[in-house]
């Protein structure tokens, strides 16, 4: 985790986003089943921030604004 946290700070790049969106998905996947399989409610607030920011990760994803984001932008060197 902190080796991810380090990246996206270092060298932040759209795939990144696109990336932790989907391991949002996924983990949020996971809380919903341990929820629906009797894990306390305690859980609940966790999960909504979880879609909540997944959501908010992969949105620029699909096509809402019209154009995705480039996911490996080339790296340009002044002339």
């Amino acid at each position: 985790m902190v080796v991810w946290a380090l990246l996206r700070i270092v060298r932040p790049l759209p795939v990144h986003g696109l990336l932790d969106g989907v391991a949002r998905v996924l983990f949020a996947l996971w809380q919903g089943y341990a929820l629906a399989h009797g894990v306390t409610r305690v859980l609940v607030p966790f999960l909504a921030v979880e879609v909540a920011f997944g959501v908010v990760q992969l949105l620029p994803w699909c096509g809402a604004g019209g154009r995705r984001p480039d996911p490996l932008p080339r790296m340009t060197r002044p002339a």
